[in-house]
Parts: C-alpha cells; sequence; structure tokens
C-alpha cells in the first residue's frame, strides 16, 4: 500500500495535465510537476491509474488491427532478444567457473602427489640410515685394513670435496634457474591480467595456456627430484663399497647424508611455497570471475528496467492515439 504522502487525486489529476500537454507521464516528470512524493508512492498511483484506464471503456473507434499487431510484434522481438542475451551470458559464466573449479582441483590433487612422494624419499633415506648404522658395526672388523689404505682415503677424500662442490654448483645453477623461471612467470602472468581488461573472449585461452606452464614446472620439479634421488643411489651405492676404507669415511658418508637432507627440506618448503602461491592466484583468479558475473548481471537488469521502460512508453503512446482517434473522427 502507498505510504501517506501524495494522494492519489492529485497524482490522477497531474496525469491528465501531462497528457493534454503533450509529454510522457512518467514518474520524473510527475514528481517534478507535483514537486513532492517518493517513487514508490508515485509507482503506485501510476499503476493504479493505468489498471483504471485500462478497465474503463473502450472508445468506439480504435487504432488499426496492423498497428496493434506491428507493436506487439516489436515488444516481443525486444523481449526475446533481452533473454536470449541473459541466458547466453549465464552460460558463459557457468562454464568459465566450472573450468576454474577444475583447475584448482587439479592443481590440489598435485600438491598432494608432491607430498606423497616427499614422504616416500623420506623413508627411503631412514632406510639408508638403517643400512648405515648395520655397516658401521662392521667397521671394527676392518680396522686392521686401515694402514694399507691410508692413500686411498686421502684421494677419496679430494674426490668427495671435488664432488661436494660440483654439487653444490648445480644446485645453485638449478636455482637460478627456478628463480628465473618464477620471474618469466610473473611477468606473463601480469601481462595476460592486463591483456584480460581488452579482450575479454581470448581470456580464458590464455588462462589455461598459464595453467599448462605451471603444471610443466611442476613436473620439471619432479623430473629433478627423480634424478637427484637417482643420483642419491648411485653415490649411496658407491660409499656403501667404500664403507670398509674407514671410520672417517663413515662420517664423512654421513655428513654428505645431513647435506642431501636439509637440500631435500628447502626443495620441500620451496615446491610447498610455489603451491601456496599458485593456490592463491587460483583464488584471485575466481574472484575476478564473481565480480565480472556480477557487472553482467547488473547490465542484464539495467537492460531490462530499459525494456519495461520502453514498453511503458509504447503503451501510454498506443493509449494517445487511442485518445486522440475520436478527436481526429470529428
Amino acid at each position: 500500500m502507498a505510504r501517506n504522502g501524495v494522494q492519489y487525486e492529485e497524482v490522477a489529476a497531474c496525469i491528465e495535465q501531462l497528457i493534454q500537454a503533450g509529454e510522457n507521464p512518467t514518474l520524473q516528470r510527475i514528481r517534478e510537476q507535483l514537486g513532492t512524493g517518493s517513487f514508490s508512492t508515485l509507482s503506485e498511483h501510476l499503476k493504479r491509474w493505468k489498471d483504471e484506464r485500462q478497465q474503463a471503456p473502450q472508445a468506439a473507434t480504435r487504432l488499426p488491427q496492423k498497428l496493434i499487431e506491428c507493436a506487439q510484434d516489436l515488444w516481443r522481438t525486444a523481449y526475446q532478444e533481452a533473454e536470449s542475451q541473459r541466458l547466453a551470458y549465464q552460460a558463459e559464466i557457468d562454464q568459465q567457473l566450472d573450468a576454474a573449479r577444475l583447475a584448482q582441483q587439479a592443481a590440489e590433487q598435485q600438491a598432494q602427489e608432491i607430498a606423497q612422494q616427499n614422504q616416500r624419499v623420506e623413508e627411503k633415506n631412514a632406510q639408508l640410515m638403517s643400512k648405515l648404522e648395520a655397516q658401521a658395526e662392521q667397521l671394527g672388523q676392518l680396522q686392521n685394513q686401515l694402514s694399507h689404505l691410508q692413500a686411498l682415503e686421502s684421494e677419496q677424500k679430494q674426490r668427495f670435496a671435488e664432488e661436494t662442490a660440483a654439487l653444490r654448483a648445480a644446485l645453485a645453477e638449478q636455482q637460478q634457474d627456478y628463480e628465473a623461471r618464477l620471474h618469466e612467470l610473473a611477468q606473463q602472468q601480469q601481462q595476460t591480467l592486463l591483456k584480460e581488461q581488452e579482450r575479454h573472449e581470448a581470456h580464458q585461452q590464455r588462462w589455461m595456456q598459464e595453467v599448462d606452464q605451471a603444471r610443466l614446472l611442476v613436473r620439471q620439479l619432479e623430473q629433478k627430484k627423480e634424478e637427484q634421488e637417482k643420483r642419491h643411489q648411485q653415490q649411496e651405492r658407491h660409499h656403501q663399497a667404500q664403507l670398509q676404507a674407514s671410520q672417517q669415511q663413515q662420517a664423512e658418508l654421513q655428513a654428505r647424508l645431513r647435506l642431501l637432507e636439509e637440500h631435500q627440506a628447502e626443495l620441500i618448503k620451496t615446491q610447498q611455497h610455489k603451491e601456496a602461491q599458485l593456490l592463491a592466484k587460483l583464488e584471485e583468479k575466481e574472484a575476478a570471475y564473481l565480480i565480472q558475473r556480477q557487472e553482467q548481471e547488473d547490465r542484464y537488469r539495467a537492460q531490462k528496467e530499459a525494456d519495461q521502460e520502453e514498453k511503458m512508453q509504447l503503451k501510454w503512446l498506443l493509449e494517445q492515439q487511442r485518445r486522440l482517434q475520436p478527436l481526429v473522427l470529428v
């Protein structure tokens, strides 16, 4: 019900004055003419006035049937186009959200697989430590051979130092390559986000390319881990063959194993950090999709309101012609 304030009789009289002046009785023009009244109250009075006009006896003469059919076809076409556009927007937004959810699920599954692989590596390291402890018990039986292996021990120390230096250089090179790829990936993502604002249709394809690059980077990291594990196993077998040399060599092997464990912990920490970054970026993109969807829904509502206003104006024109028709006949 309308609130106390502007009465229906005042609104009806104002509408009649506007029609007689040849103007369209919109809510804005009625409010300007009266100088008061809320849009909700004026809208209810305007609707009541239209209902009463529709229920009133029609004039003896009517508009041509072709004109009425033309107006109805025009309104029906405008409504169908607006509805088709809304359905197309809704389908496109739903498709994009489904793709983003699938990509996020794939990234989470890859993170779980990496965690399982890390757990298997830790179990292998524990087994190696058990073997090292068992072999340490055999060192007591080899003390008599130490005098004959001093020269070999010195040579092995030097070789181990060279291998350690080479391993550290390789790790440093891998770290630099990894950081360079991350920087390149960040630049590509920034460029993609800028292009998304100008070309919405190409957004999904570029985003899929970024996801493929991220997956490729994860696979490369996994391959590097496997290669490191293979090298570690080869080095471990080599050390196991030489554990019988001396107790000093045993201590050096343990130190090397600790270095490898620290490096592995660093790799795991780095991978977890990158996974968190990937998940954060996916969440940001999903939030951007939701914002775009809200904007498209707002545009659709605005278009629908404009269509309703145009429909009201068309009805008003028909009513005007219906009112002017008796004057023409006279």
